[in-house]
């Protein structure tokens, strides 16, 4: 009974002088306020090996054939998908599929998407207090038209192919 005070006191005093250093420490030092861009494009990875036991030239041209972009109506999920695969460069021999700039400027510039998406609303939703892109699952859970299906990746088409 005799150091009851100090059992009750002795917590109390640790616990404000912890938070104390925290101010203290939190006050000095800064804080980033931005994100170093390390740099503009993405890395190209270039091919180490050519094995034909591993996969055929023939193999390979099939599957190239296979992942470009699809022809028809745009889909915004499979042209970002397309855009990430081939990059901005990208050129096919087939005028009706999309060219790397063209599926870039489709996801960075409102004329080029309306022009290609026909009756999709916009890509990006625009009010007075905000700019962001346009919900996926709040229209139509399973729509085609230009939908995409994790909005949060469209801003990064921003970051990793700059419109010039």
């Amino acid at each position: 009974m005799k150091h009851l005070w100090l059992r009750r006191f002795v917590p109390v005093l640790i616990v404000v002088a912890c938070c104390g250093a925290y101010r203290v420490m939190s006050a000095v030092t800064p804080v980033a306020t931005t994100v170093p861009v390390v740099r503009a494009t993405p890395h190209a990875i270039l091919p180490r090996y050519d094995v034909p036991a591993v996969a055929s030239d023939a193999q390979l041209a099939a599957v190239l054939e296979r992942v470009q972009p699809p022809v028809g109506p745009p889909n915004t999920n499979d042209l970002l998908h397309a855009l990430r695969l081939w990059g901005p460069g990208a050129k096919f021999a087939d005028p009706a599929i999309p060219s790397g700039a063209t599926m870039r400027d489709y996801l960075l510039d409102d004329a080029v998407f309306r022009r290609l998406a026909d009756d999709a609303p916009p890509l990006i939703d625009t009010t007075q207090e905000y700019q962001r892109p346009r919900s996926y699952r709040a229209r139509r859970p399973r729509a085609t038209d230009g939908q995409c299906a994790h909005g949060r990746r469209v801003g990064d088409v921003w970051r990793d192919w700059p419109a010039e």
